[in-house]
């Protein structure tokens, strides 16, 4: 598995699929389908998410609950 990390100055816009866990610290606007997802202060999601973990200390909007 790998570990993925969306960084603080990168704009994502797209659904994104991956095993492992992915760490955002800027900006995704579309689905995210990870084994664990970490949203921190500073980053945001758009979209659905779809994991095992899921924190968020950052921004969060979809159009469901957090799932898996």
């Amino acid at each position: 598995m790998s570990n993925s990390v969306i960084s603080s100055d990168v704009k994502i816009e797209g659904n994104n699929t991956g095993k492992g866990s992915i760490r955002i610290e800027g900006n995704v606007r579309g689905n995210l389908d990870f084994d664990d997802v970490f949203i921190v202060a500073g980053g945001s999601v758009t979209g659905d998410i779809n994991a095992k973990s899921f924190t968020n200390e950052g921004k969060y909007r979809g159009l469901g609950s957090p799932r898996r």
